[in-house]
């Protein structure tokens, strides 16, 4: 019954709207966007795809004739599952990824291996600290001790107190997030996710809101191997090991300064690699971060208050192929919640709150792949009381074991934001 009253009035709006032989997806194809869920069948064809997304495919080729299949495959599955109306609880549409294979996918969500331990600065965020509401600074030790020296705390967010029913740090006022970025077919989702979330807390510490560069991320943050696998760049890293190159570099420059210059790299296997650090301009670095703090790992309560009271933070999650296929909704799959996940992409909590039409809780989240993708740039992943768990791939040592991740997607396993050098 969730969808069911949405569906219906969806369809007889589009009776209302379409006269008889008009069809809505050859409207949407005609006004240049490509067509939402509800205008999807199987009379979407690859070439009206190619338009849409504007893909440089030269026709009655190989890879057209390749891409073609995976494409109706897919376009196959997104219309069953949509089909499935109140049975699930978001919905699935076309976008750029409807036509690439397992193996491109792949490079652009590396399965790279958390660390055991944060890196030797940051600092641990509990669940003592719920008694708590001011903000992490230097001045107090990255603890939250009920004082601060940040300005504005709650940022006109609503309701005030630790514990809020609902926050969304996209109504902040004075705003705190930038537009919604995209990292291409480069694997840098780690870059971007650090680069959002200190975009944010430097908006909270200074009220100035400025695009930083996930490029000097990509380029000059140094290269990480365990157990004999080497992570760098668009091959993936640790949101840790950003965060510890942030303190050593003193923050980020601007992007304007230090453009992205990596959205092609792993298009293709010949073209893997990114520009090398260029280290006179990452001297520019504006962003001055003084350490970081690591959220209680699998604590729920912990996550909501450090999102409510601190800010955005960096999420790592398991990702799946009807993920990448989300058009709307609340997601959930109990893939995402199962024994043997890899953390394969980082994204930005950006709040929580509850659908009443859904009858739902959910996680609010950024992601990196263009405005275009997703609730324009964002998503929702499902909050329950009790977080669900399963077990992600861990490295202990020289070897991987499978430890406790909560949450959606285990997206309670790993939680950080940085600390600012205050004005």
């Amino acid at each position: 019954m969730r969808h069911a009253l949405s569906v219906l009035v969806a369809l007889v709006s589009l009776a209302a709207v379409f006269p008889a032989g008009m069809s809505p997806l050859r409207t949407a194809a005609a006004s240049g966007a490509p067509p939402k869920w509800h205008q999807l069948n199987d009379d979407y064809t690859f070439d009206q795809y190619v338009e849409d997304f504007r893909k440089p495919y030269v026709r009655g080729t190989a890879d057209f004739n390749a891409r073609a299949l995976t494409f109706k495959a897919k376009l196959q599955e997104i219309v069953a599952h949509n089909a499935g109306g109140s049975s699930s609880s978001y919905k699935m549409g076309v976008n750029r990824f409807t036509d690439m294979t397992e193996e491109e996918l792949r490079r652009m969500t590396p399965t790279f291996p958390v660390p055991e331990h944060d890196g030797p600065n940051a600092q641990a965020y509990v669940a003592d600290f719920l008694h708590g509401s001011g903000r992490v600074s230097k001045s107090n030790g990255g603890l939250a001790t009920g004082k601060t020296t940040q300005k504005k705390v709650h940022r006109n967010l609503g309701d005030d107190g630790n514990r809020r029913r609902s926050v969304d740090w996209r109504s902040a006022d004075p705003p705190i997030l930038t537009a919604i970025k995209d990292q291409g077919y480069c694997g840098s989702c780690w870059a971007f996710g650090t680069t959002e979330t200190l975009e944010a807390h430097y908006a909270l510490t200074t009220d100035k809101r400025i695009e930083l560069s996930p490029q000097q991320l990509v380029s000059c943050v140094p290269p990480v191997t365990i157990d004999n696998a080497t992570m760098q760049g668009c091959d993936g890293m640790f949101p840790s090991h950003a965060m510890e190159y942030l303190i050593q570099s003193r923050g980020l420059t601007e992007e304007f300064i230090y453009p992205y210059l990596s959205y092609w790299v792993g298009n293709s296997s010949t073209n893997n690699q990114w520009p090398s650090c260029d280290r006179w301009v990452a001297r520019t670095a504006m962003t001055p971060v003084t350490g970081y703090v690591s959220v209680e790992r699998n604590d729920q309560d912990a996550v909501m208050h450090a999102v409510a009271n601190q800010g955005p933070v960096t999420a790592v999650i398991y990702v799946l192929p009807s993920f990448m296929a989300y058009e709307s909704g609340i997601y959930a799959n109990a893939t995402c919640v199962s024994d043997g996940m890899s953390p394969s992409h980082v994204v930005q909590i950006v709040g929580y709150g509850h659908d009443s039409d859904l009858g739902e809780d959910y996680w609010l989240l950024r992601n990196s792949w263009s405005a275009l993708w997703g609730e324009a740039g964002y998503f929702r992943l499902l909050k329950t009381a009790v977080p669900q768990c399963g077990t992600m791939g861990w490295p202990v040592g020289n070897t991987f074991a499978n430890v406790t991740a909560c949450g959606m997607c285990g997206m309670l396993l790993n939680n950080l934001f940085p600390i600012m050098q205050q004005a």
